[in-house]
C-alpha cells in the first residue's frame, strides 16, 4: 500500500488516503466481530474458525476475479495529470534513498534514530491496540456478560477506530508538524484516561446497567483516541523517509512493533491469569 500510495498520491494527500484505506480493517474487524459473535449463540467456537475460512476463500475468490483497476482506468482531466505527474516524478527521483540498493538502505535505517524512535512508538501503540484481545475477558469477569455477548459488545472499540480514522485522515493533511504534536498528543492522554477508567470501573457494582454502559462507551473512545496515532503518522512518515524502499520501511517497523506485542501477549495473559 506504501508503494501504491506513494506513486499514486502527492504528499499533500497521503493523510486522507491513509485514513480512507485504514478503514477496510477497521470495518472489517466490526463485521467479524459483530457476525463471529451473533454465530457463536448458536455454535461451538471451533464452527467459528469453518466460517471464517469460508468467508476468506469467498473474498479471495472475489478479488481474484474483480481487483484488477490500474491507474489508467482513472479519469482526470489533462491538466491535473500533468501536475500530478510532475509532482510525484520530482519527488520521487530526488529521494536521497534512490540511489541505495536493499542491503544498504536496511544499514541506514538500522544505524537512524529516526527509525528507532518511530519503531518504539508504533510497538508501544500496537500494544495499547493488543487491549482489544482482552476486551471480552475483561467483559465476561467484570460484568458477567457471556462469551457471545462480551464478544458482540467488543465490536465498540474497532468501531471507533473507524471513525476515527476517517474523520483524522482529512485532518491530518491541514495540520503543521506542531500541531500534530497537540492533537496526537492530546488524543494519547485520553486514551490513557480511558484505561485508568476502566480500571476503575471494575472496583464497583459489576451489575450496575450504568457501569456496564459506561464501560462500553469507554472503550469507544480508547479505539477512538489511538487510532489516528497507530496508523497515520508511521504510515505517512515510511513513504516520506523511506522512498523507493518505503515497502521495506513499513514492514521493519511492523516487525519491531509485532515483536513489542508478541512480549505483551505473553507477559499480559500471565498477569491476567494470576489476577483471577
Amino acid at each position: 500500500m506504501a508503494n501504491i500510495i506513494k506513486v499514486w498520491f502527492t504528499r499533500s494527500k497521503h493523510g486522507r488516503v491513509w485514513g480512507i484505506i485504514a478503514t477496510s480493517s477497521r470495518a472489517g474487524s466490526v463485521a467479524a466481530t459483530l457476525l463471529l459473535g451473533d454465530l457463536l449463540l448458536i455454535m461451538s467456537w471451533r464452527g467459528l474458525f469453518y466460517v471464517a475460512a469460508f468467508i476468506t476463500i469467498l473474498i479471495d475468490l472475489l478479488l481474484f476475479k474483480f481487483l484488477r483497476v490500474s491507474r489508467s482506468d482513472i479519469t482526470v482531466s489533462s491538466a491535473e495529470s500533468d501536475e500530478t505527474t510532475n509532482l510525484l516524478s520530482t519527488w520521487t527521483l530526488n529521494h536521497p534513498l534512490n540511489e541505495l540498493e536493499t542491503f544498504d538502505s536496511l544499514i541506514f535505517f538500522f544505524k537512524n534514530a529516526h527509525f528507532w524512535l518511530i519503531s518504539l512508538s508504533v510497538t508501544i501503540l500496537a500494544v495499547l491496540f493488543e487491549f482489544q484481545v482482552f476486551i471480552p475477558v475483561y467483559l465476561n469477569e467484570s460484568f458477567g456478560l457471556i462469551p457471545a455477548q462480551a464478544g458482540i459488545a467488543s465490536a465498540v472499540f474497532p468501531t471507533g477506530c473507524l471513525v476515527a480514522v476517517f474523520v483524522a485522515g482529512f485532518i491530518f493533511d491541514r495540520l503543521s508538524k506542531k500541531s500534530l504534536i497537540f492533537v496526537l498528543g492530546g488524543m494519547l492522554v485520553l486514551a490513557f484516561a480511558c484505561l485508568l477508567l476502566l480500571w476503575l470501573l471494575v472496583s464497583t457494582d459489576s451489575n450496575s446497567q450504568i457501569a456496564l454502559a459506561l464501560t462500553i462507551s469507554t472503550i469507544f473512545v480508547f479505539g477512538f483516541a489511538i487510532a489516528p496515532a497507530y496508523y497515520l503518522p508511521m504510515s505517512i512518515f515510511s513513504i516520506d523517509f523511506g522512498g523507493k524502499h518505503s515497502g521495506l520501511l513499513v514492514r521493519l517497523i511492523d516487525a519491531v512493533a509485532y515483536l513489542g506485542t508478541m512480549v505483551f501477549d505473553f507477559e499480559g495473559g500471565s498477569v491476567a491469569a494470576q489476577e483471577r
